[in-house]
Parts: structure tokens; C-alpha cells; sequence
């Protein structure tokens, strides 16, 4: 399982802590609006709906911390890939696309604290759905198939990791398509461009 948080300042490293949170809020509240970078294609949590207005999970959250702090919510949207890299040079305050807590990620960045739980799994066309039925999941079992995830994305890494596993294992690897969002990754998977999605 994974935990999944927003993230609300960009810090340079651990000795700057709690100036960076002062110097944010500060700024926050003395321009009466909080910017923050999402990548509006992963429902529930974040999306586009049908009037054209991010909305979710996520968004509700960020609109009460707005709300708390007395500021205007305004959205940037970003690619996925873009995210951490906007918010670490300073494009925009706060984060609101649902992301995976990782060490890594938590030595450039602050995270608020985890609001929801996920697990990846694998996505197949129906007609395919027998290949895996009854099968525990493994790299072996996704060996010399194509996988669609996103870029930049926790699943990315984990099927890269699971790659490492075959070539010591003289497997063929997994073939990595890498797309923007989950809606890609589905389409890249109905045109069968790709054997299975992987997702949390």
C-alpha cells in the first residue's frame, strides 16, 4: 500500500523547515490567493467534469485549507510530469494532485499528512482477462509484455524495478509506455498499443 498526500511547500532541504512554511503562509496570505499545480485526469480524486470545473477528492481538500487560511484557490494545471519540478522552482504554492509519500521525493518536498491508501494493480481488455485470472502477480507474469503507466509516476518506477528483476532472472523485460495521464494509459491500452495499464 501506498499513502497519498498533498504537498504544500517546496523546501531545499531540512534545516530550512519551518522558515520555508513561515515565508509560504506569509506570502500566501498577503496576496489573498494560494496557486496550486494539478494535473486534473485522475478521478475521483482529481478531474475535469462535464462543465469544464476541476473538481474531487483532492480539490475539496485544497479548498478547505484556502478556506481556513481566508485566500482565494486558484489552479494551475500542470502535467503530471510537471508537478514536482513547478513546485520546487516556485510556479506555484501547494500541489493538489494525488501523490505517492516516497523517502525520495520527501527530501525535496514537505507533505501534509496522508489522506487515502491505494495499491497498484494491472488493467487488461477484457478479452485478455483469462491470461491473468487465478495468476498471483509478478514481474515474471507481466515478462516480455507492454505496460502503459504514467510518466513520472510511482507504478513508472516500480515496473522499471521490476525490469531489474528479469534481466538478473534472463527474463525479457517489460516494454515501459510511458503517456500523461490515466486516460492515456486506458486509450493506449483499448488501441493495443499496450498489454495492461498499471495503476494505483
Amino acid at each position: 500500500m501506498k499513502k497519498t498526500a498533498l504537498l504544500i511547500a517546496a523546501l531545499l532541504s531540512v534545516g530550512t523547515l519551518a522558515q520555508a512554511q513561515a515565508d509560504t503562509l506569509a506570502d500566501i496570505k498577503s496576496s489573498g490567493k494560494i496557486t496550486v499545480g494539478i494535473d486534473p485526469t485522475f478521478p475521483p480524486y482529481e478531474y475535469t467534469d462535464d462543465k469544464g470545473e476541476i473538481t474531487g477528492y483532492s480539490v475539496a481538500i485544497m479548498q478547505s485549507f484556502a478556506n481556513d487560511l481566508g485566500v482565494k484557490l486558484e489552479f494551475q494545471k500542470t502535467a503530471f510530469s510537471g508537478i514536482l519540478p513547478g513546485l520546487i522552482s516556485g510556479s506555484f504554492n501547494a500541489e493538489g494532485s494525488s501523490l505517492n509519500v516516497t523517502a525520495e521525493r520527501a527530501k525535496k518536498v514537505l507533505f501534509t499528512v496522508p489522506y487515502s491508501k491505494t495499491v497498484n494493480g494491472v488493467l487488461v481488455r477484457e478479452a485478455e482477462a483469462k491470461t491473468f485470472s487465478g495468476k498471483t502477480l509478478s514481474p515474471e507474469s507481466l515478462s516480455g509484455l507492454r505496460g502503459a503507466v504514467k510518466t513520472a509516476s510511482v507504478p513508472e518506477q516500480l515496473l522499471k524495478g521490476f525490469n531489474e528483476q528479469l534481466k538478473k532472472e534472463g527474463k525479457k523485460p517489460i516494454t515501459i509506455i510511458n503517456v500523461d495521464s490515466l486516460d492515456q494509459t486506458v486509450s493506449t491500452l483499448m488501441t493495443k498499443r499496450a498489454d495492461f495499464v498499471y495503476d494505483d
